[in-house]
C-alpha cells in the first residue's frame, strides 16, 4: 500500500482527532466519577482499550524516516491500528451506553 504524503497527513490528523475524542471520554469518566457516578473497574478497563490502538498508530505515523519501504510499512500498520481503534472505540461506547441507559 502506497499513500501519498498528503494522504498520510490526513490519516495523521484523523488519528489525532480520534485520540483526542478518546481522551475527552476518559476525562469525562473521571469527572463523572468525582461527582459520584458509579463507574466500575471493568468499565475503566474497557475504556482504556481504544488507546491500545490509537497510541501506537500515532507513534508509527509520526516516525521520521526517509526510507520509502519503512514509510509504507509504518503507514499500513498505522492504518490497520486506526481501523481497529475505531471499531473498539465504537463497541466500547455502545456497550457503556447499554449498561447505563438514559
Amino acid at each position: 500500500m502506497t499513500l501519498s504524503p498528503y494522504a498520510i497527513r490526513w490519516l495523521t490528523a484523523a488519528v489525532f482527532v480520534l485520540t483526542g475524542v478518546w481522551l475527552v471520554m476518559l476525562a469525562g469518566g473521571a469527572v463523572a466519577t468525582s461527582l459520584g457516578a458509579s463507574i466500575t473497574v471493568q468499565m475503566w478497563m474497557a475504556s482504556l482499550f481504544p488507546g491500545c490502538a490509537f497510541v501506537p498508530a500515532l507513534y508509527y505515523l509520526r516516525r521520521r524516516t526517509q526510507d520509502p519501504e519503512k514509510i509504507r510499512a509504518y503507514t499500513g500498520l498505522a492504518l490497520v491500528l486506526t481501523l481497529m481503534g475505531v471499531v473498539v472505540f465504537g463497541t466500547t461506547v455502545y456497550n457503556l451506553v447499554q449498561m447505563y441507559p438514559g
